[in-house]
Parts: C-alpha cells; sequence; structure tokens
C-alpha cells in the first residue's frame, strides 16, 4: 500500500510539473506577443504581391514547429514562417484556445531559429556588428563564419500563365564573413582568394575528399571550413 501512495504521488507530481511547464511556455509565448504588438503598432504581415503565383517564404509557406531565441531567451516549438523576400519571420501565436494571431517579429530581437531542419542566425546578432544583415543558415562557425541565405524574388514577367507576376524559384548563395568582411563563395576560387597561403593544402583537400562547393552538404561543407580555419590559423 506504501509504495501503490508513492507512485500515485510521484505521478501527480510530475503532471502538476509538467502543467506548469506549458503554462510557462503559453504565458513566454503570450509576452513575446504581447511586446512585439506594440512595435509593430498591431500592423498584421502582408506580402509584398500577394495575388502572385508562388510565395515569398522558405519551404511551401505553411507553418511549420520550430524553435527561436528572443533578445537571449528561448522558445521551444513554436509556429513559424520565413518569408525570404522581406526577410521576416512570422509568428503564429494562440491567445486562446479557439483564436490564434499572426505577427511579424522584430529582427532586431531575433538572435537564432530552427527551421525545417535548418537553423538560422540573425547575422548582426551573431557577429556583434550593423554592417551586415539578414538571417543565414549556419554552416560553420569558428574564427569565421560560413553561412547561406535564402532568397526569393518578384518577377514581373507578366502573362497568360502569370497574370499577376510570379516569385522566382529559391536562390541559394554562400558567404565567408571575417574581420575584412563578406565574401561570396561561388566557386573553388573564391576560397582560394581568402586563404592565398594556403591555397595548394586546400586544393590537396577537396580533391582527396571529393568535394564540390556547389553541390557539397553541410556536413562536408563544415569539414572543409574547420580545415581552412585549423590550417590559418595555425
Amino acid at each position: 500500500m506504501g509504495r501503490l501512495l508513492t507512485v500515485l504521488l510521484i505521478f501527480v507530481f510530475s503532471e502538476l510539473i509538467s502543467q506548469n511547464t506549458l503554462e510557462e511556455v503559453y504565458n513566454q509565448t503570450a509576452k513575446v506577443y504581447g511586446i512585439d504588438d506594440v512595435l509593430v503598432n498591431g500592423s498584421k504581415y502582408r506580402t509584398l504581391h500577394p495575388i502572385a503565383s508562388g510565395n515569398p517564404f522558405f519551404a511551401n509557406g505553411t507553418f511549420s514547429e520550430g524553435d527561436i531565441s528572443l533578445k537571449g531567451r528561448d522558445f521551444k516549438v513554436v509556429f513559424l514562417k520565413f518569408d525570404i523576400e522581406q526577410q521576416k519571420v512570422i509568428l503564429k501565436v494562440f491567445p486562446d484556445s479557439a483564436n490564434f494571431k499572426v505577427i511579424v517579429l522584430n529582427n532586431n530581437y531575433i538572435n537564432n531559429f530552427t527551421l525545417q531542419g535548418k537553423y538560422f542566425v540573425n547575422i548582426s546578432s551573431l557577429l556583434k556588428t550593423n554592417s551586415v544583415s539578414g538571417f543565414y543558415e549556419l554552416v560553420y562557425e569558428g574564427s569565421f563564419v560560413f553561412g547561406r541565405s535564402f532568397k526569393k524574388e518578384f518577377v514581373a514577367n507578366y502573362s497568360n500563365n502569370y497574370p499577376n507576376g510570379k516569385y522566382s524559384k529559391i536562390k541559394k548563395a554562400s558567404f565567408v564573413f571575417r574581420e575584412d568582411g563578406k565574401h561570396r563563395i561561388k566557386k573553388n576560387k573564391d576560397l582560394y582568394y581568402l586563404f592565398p597561403q594556403q591555397k595548394d593544402l586546400i586544393k590537396r583537400f577537396i580533391k582527396d575528399n571529393k568535394i564540390k562547393l556547389r553541390k557539397a552538404s553541410n556536413h562536408k561543407l563544415n569539414i572543409l571550413m574547420q580545415y581552412c580555419d585549423e590550417i590559418s590559423t595555425e
């Protein structure tokens, strides 16, 4: 009987902790919504070209579960969309069980977020500088940062198929961020230019590991950047 009572007490206590945690998450999310709503003066999110074919979002444009860090506070399992045309993160919040609201988060508050299996950083927040801005998928961080940008553009090409214009496909680009600025990496030569003294070593490493910059996975790019970092700081 004593053991049964102990088990029941542990179960009830666990349930209370779980409920309090959920309530805390809800309250924190509500606080974020309230702060941001004030900053944007109650304005709602709008796409720049709402009737164009396609959409300006990363992935399929539906709200997906993700995590986000706002002003150093972490919020788990929230519903996000990422407008890569405007570089805006959209949050879907639930003030109560019967309603939801959609708001545009303030870029200055966002440190990082995860969406569709990718980890995005606010580059100005990460580098502690205002000389660069926007959200980049973080691939490597060491003495320099290697990241990828995702963009879509509105194409004002009107036709019978696209009477209201259309959005382009996602365009990806890779960059190295160092103290001397932001460097676009499109091909091997761009990497050699950044590390001229290590050029031959990098060439050999790329060949031995069969790395093609344009098609390489994040894992291989991370290994390559780590190697470049190590040999350039020895």
